[in-house]
């Protein structure tokens, strides 16, 4: 009977300790940087595209956007590269004609 609850605590004990494992290894994936950020939306009663959307892809020596905004309609998209602290993120979007854009300063959450 003693030895029968000694594994059963072990049993208990062990997944504890695969749970909090697993916990942090998703907590870490939250902070994931890659991926598509976005507020791009179509504005039916104007006939206009709006927003700002933002591919951020890993490289091998640094991480790089893929930027396009729309104003009306969406511009020719353009690619950056981004320095990253931590959740912060920056990039600087070269000038184009009638837009000086400069740089950009974000930061990246698990929120959706």
């Amino acid at each position: 009977m003693k030895k029968m609850l000694r594994i059963f605590l072990a049993c208990v004990l062990a997944s504890i300790f695969i749970s909090s494992i697993n916990a942090s290894q998703r907590k870490r994936a939250t902070l994931q940087i890659t991926g598509i950020y976005s507020n791009m939306r179509y504005v039916e009663r104007a006939g206009d595209v709006v927003g700002m959307e933002i591919f951020i892809v890993g490289g091998v020596d640094s991480y790089y956007a893929t930027v396009q905004i729309a104003e009306g309609a969406p511009n020719p998209p353009v690619v950056v590269k981004v320095e990253v602290r931590g959740s912060s993120i920056e990039f600087i979007l070269p000038d184009s004609p009638g837009m000086n854009l400069g740089k950009f300063t974000g930061r990246v959450s698990a929120r959706e």
